[in-house]
């Protein structure tokens, strides 16, 4: 038995300017007001499969209230335990512009990216639904969000891209 998991479910992503709160001066006090994060998850977090049985898992937007305006999910995986099937934008997405949908077994990498041009939503929504095969007899193998540049997964809530 192959077990799929990740080292993150979910990527927290600053969601104003890269910062978590946001200050305003007023006069000679100063207001902290916390600002909703937004996350990008996989679900389901972890699945049991069998070697070269195929599986699917979401990659799942939680906007938390804000204004999503468009999302750039960037996983790596290990190349020699899974490869990728399909990658499917998701059906309950309003960002409608698929902007990239491409993958390398070769090496590891899938890269989706997807926006709008209308006013966005500020509700949870599925980005793509992914279809790997793969693994080895008793193995872990991890799927995980890249924080790295020039693949680092970010959002962009009311007009501003943050990582």
């Amino acid at each position: 038995m192959v077990s799929f998991s990740t080292i993150e479910s979910r990527k927290r992503v600053a969601s104003h300017l890269g910062k978590e709160i946001q200050r305003t001066l007023i006069g000679t006090q100063v207001a902290v007001q916390p600002v909703a994060s937004v996350y990008l998850r996989i679900v389901p977090q972890a699945i049991a499969v069998q070697p070269s049985q195929p599986f699917t898992f979401e990659i799942r937007v939680e906007p938390n209230g804000q204004t999503l305006i468009g999302v750039q999910a960037f996983l790596d995986f290990n190349p020699n335990s899974l490869q990728v099937v399909t990658v499917v934008m998701g059906t309950s997405s309003p960002l409608g512009i698929l902007l990239a949908n491409r993958f390398d077994n070769s090496v590891g990498i899938l890269d989706i990216a997807a926006g709008t041009l209308g006013s966005g939503t500020n509700g949870q929504c599925e980005l793509a639904v992914v279809t790997m095969s793969g693994g080895a007899s008793g193995v872990t193998t991890l799927v995980v969000f890249s924080s790295a540049s020039p693949r680092a997964s970010a959002v962009s809530v009311e007009g501003d891209h943050t990582q």
